[in-house]
């Protein structure tokens, strides 16, 4: 087994596989991708007959989440060529065109484009065809779970199938059941928080329109006076209808015919269309006050319910299986204390409290109270029209970004950032001070390590950095001399703890050949992956299995890699 690689460990003494996840919707499914990818045994268990066959539901996806699911499997280069990609938005208010935006040009070292909307049933049947080709996981439908009993050794997990009741034990379950969770209610939980008491009336409709790849979102349409409504194209001719309704609508009779063609009519004029799937929506804010209740942790839906605006819901529920993921991998090979899974509610409670804010400012914009709420709403988007800058106040609901752990218990800053006034300037010649300064704006612990394509000393390839984050932890050791930073790298090497750690040495001058000895150099010679992260002369960036930076320092002799390794899985 190498040393430097999540991939294969054994469970340690005491521990029975396998994992068991509850709900096979996409975050359950990612979570089963995940640890399939890693080796460890998973059962997903669903109530359903198996993946849902229609309905675009949670729509778009984020690059991060293409990445997450790219990592683990096929889906996200599958996602990335399946999906739509779109090349701008529009926002309307009644029938005057605001502004337009267009989606910037893709980023050299970018593998996968910004946003792409792909209906949910695509995805879910992407993943589960994955699922199927892989040797340790096992989707079991028509499970629908019945009851959960838990101690210090585990979970014990009742099903009822048409077969009758069966019964599986797990050291840890991952509920992935959903807005009405039935973990979460055997388990006696609350789940805090608010309903809208607004309806929003949701249809995908295959049509030909003459529009482009865009997004385009009206308020107070004379389609839907008083009211939003929403257009987002999808693959296969398929569009994304989203029509927020008034109060006290009869909501039976909005899903009449007559109804439904008098809307569309009304949006895109008269062609012909077919509807291929309609519900109705009540948006809620919900978020349990802890993500983890014994051995069972709750991800997606069934740990925090948001209002879709911007892609907050589903990008943040793979988001969450990517958290958790790897810290079971190293709690199970006992290369971690159990200690560590807490951090999971730590990191993802905080993000799913910020993007449950975020929402929050979304929708009082969208659907501002009478009075002063609405008059500021509707004077924004009046003055947005001759003054641009007033654009900037315009809440369509922002796109989903990866969360930033400022507070988490296992990511450390360098000291010397940490006291300015009696440490970063005190006693440095001007040039490294300008350089510290510079560091201090680079990219911090907590944030995702930036990715950039640099080239292998010894075989001439090109690498991207997206391709050696995810299969352990990753240090990044930026020198300008390569032959010293080499030779930290190999002193510091006999003395690092077990977590598998991978070590590169970033420089623009390759060290002597033969002299690596099992140490990856990547040159860097223009100095844009050092520019990237504002490196000085010998700077470390400690990354997780997850991208995210655990550590770094802006002068380091390597000494303290050890103790940022075990501080990073909660030793």
């Amino acid at each position: 087994m190498a040393k430097d690689d999540l991939v294969g460990w054994e469970a340690r003494p005491g521990w029975q596989d396998p994992i068991v996840i509850v709900g096979a919707g996409p975050v359950g499914m990612s979570a089963a991708l995940g640890l399939t990818h890693y080796g460890v045994p998973s059962i997903v268990l669903d109530d359903g007959d198996g993946p849902a066959i229609e309905g675009s539901r949670a729509i778009f996806m984020e690059r991060h989440a293409l990445e997450i699911l790219g990592a683990w499997s096929p889906v996200g280069r599958q996602m990335a060529e399946l999906g739509m990609t779109l090349t701008g938005g529009r926002v309307f208010f009644r029938d005057i065109e605001l502004y337009k935006t267009l989606s910037a040009p893709p980023e050299a070292d970018a593998r996968y484009p910004r946003f792409v909307n792909m209906p949910q049933n695509l995805l879910e049947r992407l993943q589960y065809e994955a699922l199927q080709t892989l040797p340790c996981c096992q989707v079991y439908w028509r499970h629908k779970v019945t009851g959960v009993t838990q101690d210090t050794g585990g979970v014990h997990i009742e099903a009822q199938t048409p077969d009758g009741p069966r019964h599986f034990q797990a050291p840890y379950v991952l509920a992935a059941d959903g807005p009405r969770s039935t973990l979460r209610r055997l388990l006696g939980m609350n789940f805090p928080g608010q309903s809208r008491d607004h309806h929003f009336l949701i249809l995908d409709v295959r049509m030909e329109l003459e529009t482009p790849r865009e997004r385009w979102f009206w308020f107070d349409p004379p389609f839907n006076p008083g009211r939003t409504a929403l257009l987002h194209p999808q693959p296969d001719s398929i569009y994304r209808l989203d029509y927020q309704l008034p109060p006290g609508e009869d909501l039976a009779l909005a899903k009449q015919p007559e109804s439904l063609h008098r809307r569309i009519s009304a949006t895109v004029g008269e062609r012909p269309y077919e509807i291929v799937w309609m519900s109705i929506y009540s948006y809620q804010q919900r978020m349990l006050e802890h993500f983890i209740c014994g051995r069972v942790l709750f991800l997606g839906d069934a740990a925090h319910l948001m209002s879709p605006f911007g892609g907050r819901g589903l990008n943040s529920g793979i988001q969450d299986a990517w958290n958790l993921v790897w810290k079971l991998v190293l709690v199970r090979a006992g290369l971690a204390p159990e200690a560590l899974l807490e951090t999971y509610h730590d990191e993802r409670h905080a993000a799913a409290a910020e993007n449950l804010r975020l929402t929050d400012d979304t929708m009082r914009f969208l659907v501002p109270h009478p009075g002063p709420g609405r008059w500021r709403r509707d004077t924004i988007l009046r003055l947005s029209l001759p003054f641009k800058f007033m654009r900037r106040y315009i809440n369509a609901g922002h796109m989903s970004n990866p969360y930033i752990y400022r507070e988490s218990p296992i990511i450390s800053e360098d000291p010397l950032l940490l006291s300015p006034g009696r440490r970063a300037g005190a006693r440095q010649p001007a040039e490294q001070h300008t350089a510290l300064r510079r560091f201090r704006q680079g990219p911090q612990p907590g944030v995702l390590a930036p990715v950039i394509v640099l080239t292998d000393a010894h075989t001439g390839i090109q690498v991207s950095l997206l391709d050696i984050f995810g299969h352990s932890f990753v240090a990044l050791y930026f020198c300008q001399d390569g032959a010293t930073g080499l030779a930290a790298l190999q002193h510091i090497q006999p003395d690092l703890p077990t977590p598998p750690l991978k070590l590169y040495l970033v420089t623009p001058n390759a060290p002597p050949e033969g002299q690596s000895e099992g140490i990856p150099t990547l040159l860097d010679p223009d100095g844009k992956g050092a520019t990237m992260y504002h490196a000085g002369p010998r700077t470390l960036y400690l990354v997780r299995p997850d991208r995210y930076i655990a550590a770094r320092r802006f002068d380091s002799d390597l000494g303290e890699l050890p103790a940022l390794l075990n501080a990073a899985v909660g030793e």
